[in-house]
């Protein structure tokens, strides 16, 4: 093996560990929806990605890296996000992306018209120039999302070089998903609707295991499934079983002790397969099912002499066929023949119209698109459904990769993928065969999370990007480690002087850049804490008698001014927190001066969710309802006319809600 220098070991193995404990707490922390959830992981792991920027500065070379390409190109689709969320001169956003320098203007003329009058006398202002996104906002919190799952997959790629680590660390997580994939079934069978039978989740969902939704839950099951297969492969008791053919010597081997190791090694393996089919997730099934097809074909033309390959798979394939049939029953035939009907009705399924929506959202900025984060901001006005759904993605995220990242984006990120995909397939054909069947697995799963996509949107939720990264990452450990032969071996060629100071410029630029972004999140961390402890005092407010209530209501409104100071520009959390303090506002039990705070707070943060994205009706909406309590009738009539022209059904947009009809009489 390639001797390191001890103090780069000494910063690449904390960064790794870090990058992994982050990794591996996301899926336990509710998936990592919450925003403060993910701002803490991001805090964690950036602090492992500066420590390995600090060692590639001082040790580093480009030679070093695995896939130079990829990481090019993942760093100049950084640059592109940042790009998109800066703002630029009025010229060049109207000739680059005509929508947004539309609405842009039209925003501004709103906002001029709005702002100078009670309670928004002392608002900032819209802001002066425009910029490629709709919601610059909701683009840079994407900025720190995407540093964070590059971070975890370059850590993950470049600090293993030995076979021990990586098979340890696949078994840290076959560990974790096995215990999820246990507490998911008991929890599931035990008919509850809150998240490990304490949270219920604030916008409701199906929920399974950690997950407030079953398809995410079985997306993150077919990740795992991928690293267990690729751990049950490569085990060394396995790997004797392939080489046998002699059926007389296979019955033997039956009755021995190693035989009943790979059985409970297995079990993993069947179990969470078993989960995906609970879940009853359709996408996540038939990913699961095509992907491990279709590797399998791959392996049985690759080795063809390996005949206890197919044994195996064959035998892997009536176990989990056993345990889907165990754990999903009828529910799960049931479910599957649905899949019929979609076929002979597809325009019937939302999920086929908002992804032809998601579509024609791109041919409006087919260039540089709407702004990655900001896909439903922007959607509202392609949206074919009643706004009585409010599609926060496109359940198709290879649509809405487009969408929001246009040709450029996409195509970066596509050009990378696609770098990755040829230095995993080509360091494979020189790897020993236990790294090459740790690749098969992880590609197994990394290929069904990827058919899933073309049905889902579980690739935004973090706790399954962050996976996805580590997976990506450990295939290309494992398929280059041949790339660190033993001391004996010829040492590659080392980079230039002038490449190697370039290189090392490159790492402490990065460096500077992780910084910032560390003391960005831990600003914005402050305020999504002050946003969770404002809807804990709205459940405190509702449990507490009058008196109490009056106190919660307080500190509600405490909240609120630290949310301010923080600087949120997380436009969802503000639009609700706007409409709960404009409904508490008007509650006639509740004291009058308190009343008017409540009812000023409830513009101020309408305004600012304004502000981060002026493309949402929502936004404009809550502004107006606000303004009406405050008799602002000509401010009101504007916003909610430019809440109007933001959606694709005006006439669903209204400024209060009519009381509902009571239950005819039988």
């Amino acid at each position: 093996m390639t001797e390191w220098p001890k103090a780069r070991r000494a910063l690449d193995t904390p960064a790794r560990w870090l990058a992994v404990s982050g990794t591996l707490a996301a899926p336990w922390l509710f998936g990592a929806t919450d925003a403060w959830v993910y701002l803490a992981l991001s805090l964690w792991i950036g602090i492992g990605a500066l420590l390995w920027l600090i060692g590639q500065a001082a040790y580093g070379r480009l030679r070093d890296l695995a896939c130079p390409p990829a990481a090019i190109l993942l760093f100049a689709l950084g640059l592109f996000v940042m790009l998109q969320a800066l703002p630029l001169p009025w010229e060049w956003v109207e000739r680059l992306a005509p929508l947004q320098g539309r609405l842009w203007r039209d925003a501004q003329v709103a906002a001029s018209a709005i702002l100078g009058r009670p309670p928004l006398d002392t608002a900032p202002s819209l802001g002066e120039a425009p910029a490629l996104s709709v919601s610059p906002a909701a683009t840079w919190d994407s900025l720190w999302l995407f540093l964070t799952y590059a971070a975890v997959f370059v850590i993950a790629g470049e600090t293993i070089r030995e076979w021990r680590p990586l098979r340890r660390l696949a078994v840290l997580l076959v560990c974790s998903g096995f215990v999820m994939a246990v507490i998911a079934l008991v929890h599931r069978f035990s008919g509850s609707r809150e998240i490990f039978w304490f949270r219920a989740p604030r916008h409701g969902g199906d929920v399974f295991g950690p997950f407030s939704n079953r398809n995410h839950f079985a997306a993150h099951m077919n990740l795992l499934f991928g690293v267990a297969l690729g751990l049950f492969l490569s085990s060394r008791l396995v790997r004797e079983t392939m080489a046998w053919t002699n059926w007389r010597d296979r019955l033997a081997w039956l009755s021995t002790r190693n035989a009943g190791r790979i059985v409970l090694s297995g079990f993993a393996l069947v179990l969470m397969a078993g989960a995906v089919c609970a879940s009853l997730s359709r996408g996540a099934m038939v990913g699961l099912a095509a992907a491990i097809l279709f590797f399998a074909a791959l392996a049985a033309l690759r080795w063809r002499r390996a005949g206890g390959l197919g044994v195996t798979a064959a035998l892997a394939g009536l176990a989990v066929a056993a345990a889907a049939l165990w754990l999903g029953g009828l529910r799960l035939a049931g479910r599957l023949g649905t899949l019929t009907d979609l076929a002979r009705n597809p325009l019937e399924d939302f999920r086929l119209i908002v992804s032809l929506d998601t579509l024609r959202l791109f041919r409006t900025s087919p260039w540089f698109g709407c702004g990655f984060g900001a896909f439903h901001h922007a959607f509202p006005m392609f949206q074919s459904p009643g706004l009585q759904f409010r599609w926060l993605h496109a359940h198709n995220d290879w649509a809405q990769l487009f969408a929001e990242g246009g040709l450029v984006g996409a195509g970066l990120f596509l050009a990378a993928l696609g770098f990755w995909l040829r230095a995993v397939l080509r360091g494979m054909d020189k790897a020993p065969r236990v790294a090459q069947l740790m690749t098969w697995g992880l590609l197994t799963g990394l290929t069904a999370l990827a058919i899933h996509s073309v049905a889902d949107y579980s690739l935004h939720k973090p706790a399954n990007a962050l996976f996805m990264s580590l997976l990506a990452g450990l295939a290309l450990a494992a398929a280059r480690l041949q790339g660190f032969p033993t001391p004996s071996a010829s040492k590659p060629k080392p980079d230039s002087p002038a490449g190697r100071v370039l290189y090392r410029l490159v790492a402490i630029a990065m460096a500077a850049v992780v910084a910032v972004s560390l003391l960005v999140n831990a600003r914005a961390l402050r305020g999504e804490l002050a946003l969770a402890r404002l809807f804990y005092w709205q459940k405190a407010e509702a449990k507490s008698p009058p008196p109490a209530a009056a106190q919660a209501l307080t500190m509600a409104l405490t909240e609120a001014e630290t949310i301010r100071a923080a600087g949120n520009r997380n436009a969802d959390g503000l639009t609700d927190a706007a409409a709960l303090f404009l409904n508490w506002g008007l509650r006639e039990d509740l004291d009058r001066r308190l009343r008017i705070r409540l009812a000023e707070t409830s513009v101020v943060l309408a305004w600012d969710a304004v502000r981060a994205a002026p493309s949402d009706y929502t936004a404009w909406l809550w502004l107006a309802r606000g303004l009406m309590a405050f008799s602002q009738v000509d401010a009101a009539d504007t916003a909610l006319e430019r809440a109007r022209t933001l959606a694709s059904h005006p006439g669903e947009v209204r400024l209060f809600l009519p009381p509902e009809r009571p239950p005819d009489p039988e």
